[in-house]
């Protein structure tokens, strides 16, 4: 900024005073990120334990999404693709005598697993507000479409992310009305009368 001419400099320190951008701060620090990165980095695996089961992993990226990181991995046990928690990740160090997977194999699977785990086809329709709040907080899993004037959040999920849907489809409040499927309405509607009853 000292090489600009001053009333270039006057300039941005005004656009700095007048513009104000919040973030989330990070709701729980993981202990191990260094260690999650540098895995990625060097594609070498991490023996962790996850939900108390001791686990052999890849890494392939990191997000940070609403105060929390997660991170998408491959394991190499089961053979599954999943997405964690960093913070219920626990005791990582490197395991490099695991052998691992190129960036490119990570996203092949990556690809695969978005294409058929989310295998529950859904579709709401959303209000204006609903557009907005769907562009602030959305999934992979979840797309956005206009018909006339109406718009749709449609896509998949699997029956493990059931609960995860509810919730998600909570936070959208009175913006949102699900179509189908019947069992993703009824438990959304149980949800409801759960909250009505404490009042």
């Amino acid at each position: 900024m000292a090489t600009l001419p001053k009333i270039q400099q006057q300039a941005i320190i005004k656009l700095q005073k007048s513009v104000q951008y919040y973030k989330i701060p990070s709701i729980s620090a993981p202990l191990d990120l260094n260690i999650i990165l540098q895995s990625i980095l060097e594609e070498t695996a991490l023996n962790l334990t996850f939900h108390n089961r001791k686990q052999t992993i890849q890494v392939s990226d990191l997000l940070y999404r609403h105060g929390i990181w997660f991170c998408n991995i491959y394991n190499f046990e089961s053979k599954n693709w999943a997405t964690y928690r960093c913070d219920q990740m626990k005791n990582c160090s490197p395991n490099y005598t695991q052998t691992t997977l190129t960036h490119t194999q990570m996203q092949e699977i990556q690809d695969d697993y978005e294409k058929n785990y989310h295998n529950i086809p859904f579709e709401c329709s959303l209000t204006p507000l609903g557009v907005e709040l769907f562009q602030k907080n959305n999934h992979p899993n979840m797309k956005l479409k206009q018909v006339d004037r109406q718009y749709y959040l449609y896509g998949g999920y699997n029956q493990e992310e059931f609960d995860y849907m509810i919730q998600y489809l909570l936070s959208l409040g009175n913006n949102v009305k699900i179509n189908y499927p019947q069992a993703l309405k009824n438990s959304y509607l149980n949800e409801l009368q759960k909250i009505i009853n404490q009042y």
